[in-house]
């Protein structure tokens, strides 16, 4: 009865050696790019010359299969010689989108999650008593998401150049914004009440919307 149980022991233990292997092994990287507004995808860890199918989708779990409606790119790649793929996408609504790596590796056919574009990994949220944001406060920060609150302004060039700043969330429906408040940043989703003046804000500099329900 033991060499069945050291059997799956010995299994079990291989296979967390193999995940801790994986996790340190894959440099992947998604990184956006304010000056041409693209978005660079970097697979690695891959077999050297093999070629491996490269997916962007909207859909976080394609074990189930893929959706037209779903599918944003579909292309084949070689992997170059240090086992690593370069996909170069122009972030024409990617926000959201999953990337995927699929083929052989190490002998395994397998399909590898390699990321999430505008996963919020770093964020500010601005206390409960501020009310206004003076010109250029977070000007050049480097931070993905805002939780403005309630406040009531937001000056000149407040967040100028925040090239890395995908989100903002402003839950007043009067907050003055100066018309560079924004300046530089080149992909952002507002969410805010639709009868806001930070809708019409992000509507009048061309901002992708996510409507917070009036009930909230």
């Amino acid at each position: 009865m033991k060499k069945p149980i050291l059997r799956s022991t010995l299994k079990f233990l291989l296979i967390l050696v193999f995940c801790f292997i994986s996790l340190y092994a894959f440099a992947d990287s998604i990184t956006h790019n304010a000056k041409t507004n693209s978005v660079l995808i970097v697979c690695d860890g891959l077999d050297a010359g093999k070629p491996y199918s490269f997916i962007a989708t909207r859909s976080a779990n394609v074990e189930n299969g893929l959706t037209q409606a779903d599918l944003i790119y579909l292309n084949q790649f070689k992997a170059s010689s240090e086992g690593t793929i370069r996909v170069m996408l122009m972030d024409d609504g990617l926000l959201g989108v999953c990337f995927y790596v699929g083929g052989e590796m190490q002998g395994v056919q397998l399909l590898r999650y390699i990321g999430k574009y505008g996963e919020i990994t770093s964020s500010i949220q601005t206390p409960a008593m501020l009310k206004d944001i003076e010109d250029e406060a977070f000007a050049g920060e480097t931070f993905q998401a805002a939780y403005l609150g309630n406040v009531e302004s937001i000056g000149s060039k407040a967040f100028l150049d925040c090239e890395e700043l995908i989100y903002v969330q402003i839950r007043s429906r009067t907050t003055e914004i100066a018309d560079d408040a924004f300046q530089g940043c080149r992909n952002l989703l507002f969410s805010c009440y639709e009868d806001s003046s930070a809708y019409r804000y992000a509507k009048q500099h061309s901002f992708a919307v996510e409507i917070i329900p009036s009930a909230e």
